[in-house]
């Protein structure tokens, strides 16, 4: 995959930028000019939920990326949640985040769960925390990136059961620890249990459910309605501006017809847009709903509804009066949950490790540029999934961040038998000298010429061919023409 042109609009400025499929450098001779804020900006046009930048808000720009994959070259355009994909032979709009496991699938042509998650951590190094994250953590925002997960997801490991479990478990935990307050509260109301209510509510919680499965029905049928119409009257807009047809006005000047003549077409559409945003919303709050009921649902009495009575606290203190589990009880559930969990990480963590070529051959590319680049140290299979970064220096830090990213890339490419992209954001840290950086840039140079790099930087580096990315100012800093109001 490959990218091939950005544009940002924002307000009555615009700036478009041409990507080599070789070498790029975002550069400028100082900080704070924007480099950061692009490569976010492309993250954010490919559906990812990315933070704001301190000067530009992206939910109030009009993003569009072109990119060419094994579908072809498809054209990416993003107005906040709103996102519409065009292909050679097909137009597709999606809502975010609804819709971004879906489009991602599209994106990078693969269901793997666990591989999606996991593919922008390990082509993307952010300028704020992908230098200190090595095998797992945030990569940017809430993203995130797990050298386990993307282990499996390229070995075929299936661990699914034993994570529900995992997470069954962790919540079971979580009650029983809660549990223990209630407990001690408990004996401090004893004397209200004559006013304990009994009856179960599951009935009307069936009753709600039945409800909301309905209007679920009718937001989807009512969501696929408004994607037929934004489909057509896209190919209706593309078709009169195909036949390049003109027609004299009444004052006798002749007008072009396309989307910006026809009266009303722009604001029809505008509303169809905010309508399926509208909808979307309500099919996700439905969908929320559905699942609160359904936890609640096989726990008979465990929950009970405090508009049932007059007052909150006193509905809990009759529910509390009920709870007839001592703390002897609760500790020893808590104990016996504790080593269920470690069993089952256990399990989990033998089930992704254990002869697994994926571990071997990442851990074969970490040596092999861990020597090159005078890490001491990496000499063991299980150094991949390491924990202890506290015995890491800064710039052995550095290094090992930068090898284990081209580790992940390598593996993921021979899995998904394509070429990606390698984003990098200021790859001369503090405690980095510039023989380090030119090591690393070498080492792209020579085993990544076939991909597609893009370096965000105040350095230039000994690059045999690079498409430099000038940002002077401000990022967006061209008034918009008239052309790009009409194309828009």
């Amino acid at each position: 995959m490959r990218i091939i042109r950005t544009y940002l609009r924002e307000g009555l400025f615009e700036r478009n930028i041409e990507w080599s499929p070789a070498v790029n450098l975002v550069f400028s001779e100082k900080n704070t000019c924007g480099k950061t804020t692009l490569m976010r900006a492309m993250l954010y046009s490919l559906g990812y939920p990315v933070p704001n930048t301190k000067n530009i808000k992206f939910e109030k720009c009009v993003i569009i990326t072109e990119i060419e994959n094994a579908l072809g070259e498809i054209s990416i355009r993003r107005e906040g949640s709103y996102l519409q994909v065009i292909t050679a032979d097909d137009i597709k709009v999606f809502t975010l985040p609804i819709d971004q496991d879906e489009f991602h699938q599209l994106l990078w042509g693969t269901d793997n769960k666990e591989l999606l998650d996991n593919i922008i951590g390990a082509c993307y190094i952010d300028q704020e925390k992908g230098w200190t994250l090595l095998n797992r953590g945030k990569v940017i925002g809430n993203i995130r990136y797990s050298i386990e997960q993307l282990v499996r997801a390229l070995s075929g490991r299936q661990c699914s059961e034993l994570i529900l479990q995992e997470k069954r478990i962790e919540f079971e935990l979580k009650k029983y620890r809660q549990m223990q307050s209630i407990a001690k509260y408990k004996e401090e109301i004893n004397e209200y249990k004559d006013e304990l209510i009994s009856e179960s509510y599951d009935e009307e919680l069936e009753k709600q459910l039945e409800v909301l499965n309905y209007e679920l029905s009718i937001q989807n049928k009512e969501l696929k309605r408004i994607d037929n119409v934004i489909k057509k009257n896209e190919s209706f807009r593309k078709y009169v501006e195909n036949m390049k047809i003109r027609v004299r006005a009444s004052s006798g000047e002749v007008v072009p017809v396309n989307k910006e003549t026809i009266i009303d077409m722009n604001e029809y559409s505008e509303m169809l847009r905010t309508k399926r945003i509208i909808v979307s919303n309500e099919i996700n709050s439905i969908k929320r709903a559905i699942e609160k009921i359904k936890i609640q649902l096989p726990q008979e009495d465990a929950q009970l509804s405090f508009v049932k009575t007059d007052s909150i606290i006193a509905t809990f203190d009759k529910k509390i009066v009920k709870f007839d589990v001592d703390a002897v009880t609760i500790n020893n559930a808590i104990e016996r949950l504790d080593k269920e969990l470690k069993d089952v990480r256990r399990l989990i963590t033998e089930t992704t490790k254990k002869d697994n070529f994926i571990v071997d051959e990442m851990s074969q590319i970490i040596m092999k540029y861990s020597q090159e680049l005078g890490v001491e140290g990496v000499n063991r299979t299980n150094y991949l999934f390491t924990k202890n970064l506290k015995e890491l220096s800064g710039a052995v830090l550095h290094k090992l961040v930068f090898i284990y990213r081209l580790a992940a890339v390598l593996s993921i490419e021979k899995y998904l038998g394509c070429k990606l992209p390698l984003l990098i954001d200021s790859p001369s840290g503090k405690e980095v000298d510039k023989n380090n950086v030119r090591a690393m840039m070498r080492i792209l140079a020579r085993d990544f010429s076939k991909n597609q790099i893009i370096v965000a930087s105040i350095y230039e580096y000994d690059f045999e061919k690079v498409n430099k990315i000038m940002i002077e100012g401000k990022l967006i800093d061209q008034e918009i023409s008239v052309s790009s109001k009409q194309n828009l």
